[in-house]
């Protein structure tokens, strides 16, 4: 029986006629449903893709939990087989692997080949399963569009169609010369990845002298083979040019003056309180703004720049800041109750909570300040990115989501509220609660 049976899957094979070339037998056991189904997908995504990062880490499965088996660097070229969740499925070492998706790009074949078989067949999908609709024989050029799981995409008879890479070789054509990209070296550019190296020469061999993270600004001195060579901590390096975008309308063209209102303020190498201190700036201290980024003003200061928190600086000059008579009033007011209890919905002398305290405070300073909430405030008042003292100061998500606590900026970095655990009381703007809450400021004048 066994002979039989043997016999007739022998027949079957030597049976069937070529198929993807004179040479070529199929031999496809899946359910060409399922074969069809799965290769559809794969159309979207699958080929050769180039990696982006530095070094990306490989993964046994979808997820940063999963443990890591190795690791491709920028350039390599890997074969994604699919998509899922964000990542993509790779061939890693003749088993299947995962990279996220992010850090790798598509690189699509294309190009002239030659079909090298006397006979190979045209098909309407990557699989043997799929119907044919043509061939094409030796010699003969195509055009490739794509690669898919080892069958190449081609344009065929205004058609597109599928032939066994196997069977067709690449036409090398002269390439056409690329002129060098041009670089505005008398501009700034900003970091638009998380975090970017910054090497001593163009590319990933050299050593790594620095980092910088997302909305840093850069000096580009010049271009090298795609890398830009900038200026950072007073050593020349390099961050690859992928990264980094020219900043246009962020820039602020003319120096602005603005005035420190913190007793103290850091002035820090770059855009964030993770770079360091490079130095600091006094309460009433004049400042020319040249740039911006995020939350940060870039600034001159001692012979370079440096950049300073937009919280604790207000535009002009220390005259032009200087508060009115009314806000000084209300302020000395404000102050005669430091001590005052905190009292849920209160908003008399014998206890305040923090939005009782501020329509008390205004109205017996003579400025119209009806009793609401500090969401009704927050969404009532007009917003400001240029506090002055007696303007107010909101914080989110301190005992309920939202706007949910305020006060009056009093000056020097400082402002007054209702505090639930100390009552009446004056506080900094860098305390580390606060500032980690921090929401905005609006005018209440």
């Amino acid at each position: 029986m066994k002979k039989v049976l043997a016999s007739i899957a022998a027949v079957s094979v030597i049976g069937v006629p070529a198929v993807d070339s004179v040479h070529a037998s199929p031999n496809d056991t899946a359910a060409a449903g399922a074969v069809q189904n799965d290769n559809q997908k794969l159309e979207t995504t699958a080929g050769n893709y180039i990696v982006k990062a530095d070094a990306l880490r490989v993964r046994t499965g979808p997820s940063t939990s999963q443990p890591i088996i190795g690791m491709v660097t920028h350039g390599e070229k890997v074969q994604v087989l699919e998509e899922t969740q964000g990542w993509y499925k790779i061939s890693y070492n003749n088993q299947e692997a995962y990279v996220s998706k992010d850090y790798i790009a598509f690189t699509p074949t294309g190009g002239t080949f030659t079909v090298n078989a006397s006979a190979l067949n045209v098909r309407t999908g990557p699989a043997t399963n799929y119907s044919t609709i043509g061939s094409v024989k030796n010699g003969q050029t195509l055009q490739v569009i794509g690669e898919i799981n080892g069958w190449y995409k081609i344009s065929y008879n205004t058609e597109v169609g599928y032939v066994n890479k196997a069977y067709v070789t690449s036409t090398v054509a002269t390439p056409t010369p690329t002129p060098p990209p041009v670089v505005q070296t008398d501009g700034q550019y900003v970091v638009e990845a998380s975090s970017l190296r910054i090497r001593t020469g163009p590319a990933t061999n050299y050593p790594v002298i620095g980092g910088v993270v997302k909305g840093h600004i850069l000096q580009v001195k010049a271009i090298e083979a795609g890398w830009y060579k900038v200026v950072h901590n007073g050593q020349t390096g390099y961050v690859s040019g992928d990264y980094v975008a020219f900043v246009k309308n962020e820039v602020v063209s003319t120096p602005q003056v603005y005035t420190v209102q913190a007793s103290s303020l850091y002035v820090r190498s770059g855009a964030g309180t993770q770079f360091g201190a490079i130095g600091s700036v006094t309460s009433g201290k004049q400042v020319e703004v040249v740039g911006e980024s995020g939350d940060w003003f870039q600034i001159k200061f001692n012979g370079g720049v440096g950049y300073i928190s937009k919280a604790y600086v207000v535009k002009g000059d220390a005259e032009s800041v200087k508060p009115a008579q009314p806000a000084t009033s209300l302020i000395s007011l404000a102050k005669s109750l430091v001590g005052t209890p905190y009292a849920w919905a209160g908003s008399t002398p014998t206890g305040f909570d923090c939005s009782g305290f501020i329509s008390y405070v205004y109205t017996k300073s003579g400025i119209s300040m009806p009793r609401t909430s500090v969401e009704g405030y927050w969404n009532s008042l007009s917003k400001t990115s240029s506090p002055s003292v007696g303007d107010l100061i909101y914080f989110k998500d301190t005992y309920k989501p939202g706007p949910s606590h305020m006060g009056i900026l009093i000056g020097d970095g400082y402002f007054i509220h209702a505090s639930s655990s100390k009552g009446v009381t004056i506080t900094h703007i860098s305390n580390s609660y606060y500032s980690t809450h921090f929401l905005g400021y609006s005018k209440a004048m």
